[in-house]
Parts: structure tokens; C-alpha cells; sequence
């Protein structure tokens, strides 16, 4: 092993597992974090983490490329690495090590979060039934058949400029002309009159705006053509919750086009029996809600109350109390949604990191109080 670690691969590994590499790295994460942190003020939370944590580079002034978190927490993760793949497990390095392992498994575990959870919304009127999560961030394009209720849905990845998006079954193409994460829509002076422009861009114009800090402001909206119908040729352009559906006819049929939360199809369904909420004596301001569903997987069903302390887990999901929506058509319950598959890693990493710091305590232990012994007799 020593003669191996004096080639080039070796030295290398030496390199990247010096201590100094850590402690710089660190710095660099702090500064992240609090520069991360004041600029989430203005610029929101989602887009500040998506900046500055969730990114390899970080572009200052949209010219000068740095480290971002990702690159960082990758350095760190090699840096752990190959101390374990260097060092000698020895007695006195025993707690080191373990400690060490804990905290790779607690940053592999922050990978596989980033990779593979996800994060969305569930919304279920009292009496209905829901088998669908709306994710937070991503949209998508849904073409509706009014007659039988099948939906085409392009995901937000495949929305591209110019890139024409064929639909099965149908000979046409909806090619996106113009894509904003928030659309400013300003009503125009005079009616476009010709053949070409249909819907709400008749009498409104869309444009790009900023982003609003605040995310739930922000109106995502498409600008797209439609070719191969013959009756709804032309140009459209909506935005989410758009509260006039936009048709298009195909042939006798009738479609709806919308832009919606990016949906993720669940293997059971949810069904909301009763929503209650209790309220603070003398005001409208809620103290807690809870909702009574009923899970239906298949024949297999039964009954639960999720609260906001009591959430629901099922297969790898976990159902929170998150808000609720009141109004002239009755109540229903928001319920947060997350799949995390690195759920169980910090609990590991945790456990393993005890064990090496009390191990490390234990095998020092007799030298400290030696060294205690030895001042006392001074």
C-alpha cells in the first residue's frame, strides 16, 4: 500500500486528501451560504438556492465563473474519500475514520436528495378523489380531449424554442415560440385582426418579466403555434391557471391546451372525507386543521387523519397538513407532498458519526488524564 501511494495516482490521492483542501473548502461554503442567504431577500428563496447551492458555477457578472455548492460538497465528499483510501487504520485513527465515514454518508445522502426526491402539492376537495402530485417548480403542456378526458402531456423538459412537439395519434405540431417563468400580460389598444393570432393574444400582449421574489407570484406562461389542423392553425399563447380554458378543434374533435404544475401519477388515490380546522377564540386566524382521507390502493383501504404533526407515509411518500382553500364552493385541503429515497441517511450518518466521536473520546481518554497526572505533580 505505501509503495503504491509513491506513484503519481498516489500522490494525487495525497493531494486531495490534505486537510487544508477541507478547511478551504469550508470557508468557501460559508460564504455561500451567507451570501446565499441576504440575497434570498430579493431575489426569493427558490432561485437563490438554485443559484448558489444548487449549482456546479456561479456566474458574477455573467462573466466570471466560481465554485457553487455542488462543486464545493463534491470536493468535500473527494477530499473525505481519500483520507479513508490513504490513511492507515490504526487504534489511534479509529474514531477519525469512523467519523469520517459518517460524514461521507451524510453527504451522499444529500446527493441522492438532490437527484432523486421530489417535492410537490396535492390539492383534494372535500368529497373528491386525487391520485396526482403537482410539483412546485416544473410545468407542463396537457392537450385535453373533451370527449373522452385523455390528456397528451409534454413535461417542461421537452418545452423548447423552436423545436415543434408532435402529438401521438394526431397530425399536428405545437411548436413553443416564447417561454417565460413569469409573464407580464398587459392588454393591447387596438384588437389584432388577422388569421394568424388567436385566444388571449387577440387583446392582450405576453412578455417576459422578472421574477418576483416571491415565487408563488410568478405566472409561467407559453407563446406556441399550432400547425396540421386546418380550423386552429396559428398562434396562441396561455399562462397557468388561465381562467378561460383555450380550445383548439382537430378534425370533429375538441382539445383544451394548458399550462399546468408538472404532474406526477401515483400508484393508489386519496380521497378527502372530512376537513376540519379549529380557529383562535375572537378571530378568523386558524389554530389547526386536520383532514380524515380515506387511501385507496387497489381492493386495499382504510382511514386516516393527517394533522399537522401526523403525517401520512406510504409507499416512500409522505403526506403533510399543509394549508387548506375556502370558498363559495366549499372546503379542501392542501396537503404537502415528498418522496425522499435519502430519507434515511442522516439517521445513519448521525449514528455513525456518535460512534466516532465517542471512539475517538475513549481512545484519548488515558492520554488526557496522564497528561492531567503529570501538571498536578508539577
Amino acid at each position: 500500500m505505501a509503495a503504491s501511494l509513491q506513484s503519481k495516482p498516489g500522490q494525487a490521492l495525497r493531494f486531495l486528501a490534505r486537510p487544508a483542501l477541507f478547511f478551504y473548502a469550508l470557508i468557501w461554503l460559508m460564504g455561500l451560504l451567507i451570501i446565499g442567504t441576504v440575497t434570498q431577500k430579493y431575489i426569493g428563496l427558490y432561485l437563490a438556492q438554485k443559484t448558489y447551492f444548487s449549482s456546479f458555477i456561479i456566474w458574477i457578472g455573467g462573466a466570471v465563473p466560481v465554485p457553487g455548492g455542488y462543486m464545493i460538497m463534491t470536493l468535500i465528499f473527494i477530499n473525505l474519500l481519500s483520507k479513508l483510501i490513504v490513511e492507515r487504520w490504526t487504534k489511534q485513527k479509529i474514531g477519525t475514520l469512523i467519523t469520517h465515514c459518517g460524514a461521507l454518508l451524510l453527504l451522499l445522502g444529500g446527493l441522492l436528495t438532490a437527484s432523486f426526491s421530489s417535492e410537490g402539492s396535492m390539492v383534494i376537495d372535500e368529497g373528491g378523489t386525487v391520485n396526482y402530485v403537482e410539483d412546485y417548480h416544473r410545468n407542463e403542456l396537457a392537450l385535453t380531449n373533451t370527449a373522452d378526458g385523455s390528456t397528451t402531456v409534454f413535461p417542461q423538459k421537452q418545452l423548447q424554442i423552436g423545436q415543434a412537439l408532435k402529438v401521438p395519434g394526431l397530425d399536428i405540431a405545437i411548436t413553443p415560440e416564447m417561454l417565460c417563468e413569469h409573464c407580464l400580460i398587459t392588454q393591447r389598444d387596438v384588437l389584432l385582426s388577422n388569421d394568424k393570432t388567436h385566444g388571449m393574444l387577440v387583446a392582450n400582449e405576453m412578455r417576459d418579466a422578472p421574477l418576483s421574489p416571491e415565487e408563488n407570484q410568478n405566472i409561467p406562461g407559453i407563446v406556441f403555434t399550432i400547425s396540421g389542423t386546418s380550423a386552429s392553425d396559428g398562434r396562441y399563447g396561455i399562462f397557468e391557471n388561465m381562467p378561460i380554458e383555450q380550445h383548439i378543434n382537430v378534425g370533429d374533435k375538441k382539445y383544451i391546451v394548458a399550462l399546468r404544475r408538472e404532474r406526477t401519477i401515483l400508484p393508489f388515490d386519496i380521497k378527502l372525507i372530512k376537513f376540519e380546522k379549529q380557529i383562535y377564540p375572537g378571530t378568523d386566524k386558524p389554530r389547526a386543521f386536520q383532514s380524515e382521507v380515506i387511501l385507496k390502493d387497489g381492493d386495499l383501504q382504510w382511514h386516516s387523519l393527517i394533522s399537522m404533526n401526523n403525517p401520512l407515509r406510504y409507499k416512500g411518500y409522505t403526506f403533510y397538513q399543509s394549508s387548506f382553500i375556502e370558498n363559495e364552493h366549499g372546503a379542501a385541503t392542501v396537503l404537502a407532498v415528498v418522496k425522499n429515497i435519502g430519507a434515511i441517511f442522516p439517521y445513519i450518518a448521525s449514528i455513525t458519526l456518535c460512534i466516532g466521536l465517542l471512539a475517538h473520546l475513549f481512545i484519548r481518554l488515558p492520554k488526557l488524564k496522564i497528561k492531567t497526572g503529570r501538571k498536578a505533580t508539577r
